[in-house]
């Protein structure tokens, strides 16, 4: 794992529902995500930066955002399983199932092909 790159396997975002994601934007602060955004921005290595928007984003209930988030992270790193299941969480939301299931099928192929590198496994 490179410095800087935060594991994010198996964390999943509280999906909230319509009604919640309604009132969670409003209690999301603009400069916030805006500071967030600009601090991406200027350090576009820094994946577990990206990784904290996204979820923030898909918390907040800004699905298509976070998508554009983690499809940016895809562009630059295409065998990134944590944005994979990110874009995937998004597209959920999106209601957009198929796209989802892709995501995921990929991430399960990226999770099949690496080997465990635990000790004793």
């Amino acid at each position: 794992m490179s410095a800087g790159h935060v594991s994010q396997v198996g964390h999943r975002p509280h999906l909230p529902s319509w009604e919640s994601a309604q009132e969670v934007t409003k209690v999301l602060d603009p400069e916030l995500l805006t500071g967030l955004e600009d601090a991406v921005e200027a350090a576009p290595d820094n994946r577990a930066l990206h990784f904290h928007l996204i979820a923030l984003l898909l918390n907040g209930g800004l699905a298509d955002r976070a998508l554009g988030h983690a499809q940016w992270v895809l562009l630059h790193e295409p065998d990134n399983r944590e944005a994979l299941l990110f874009a995937a969480h998004a597209a959920e939301q999106l209601e957009d199932e198929e796209r989802a299931g892709r995501y995921r099928r990929v991430a399960e192929a990226l999770s099949a092909a690496t080997p465990d590198l635990t000790p004793g496994a």
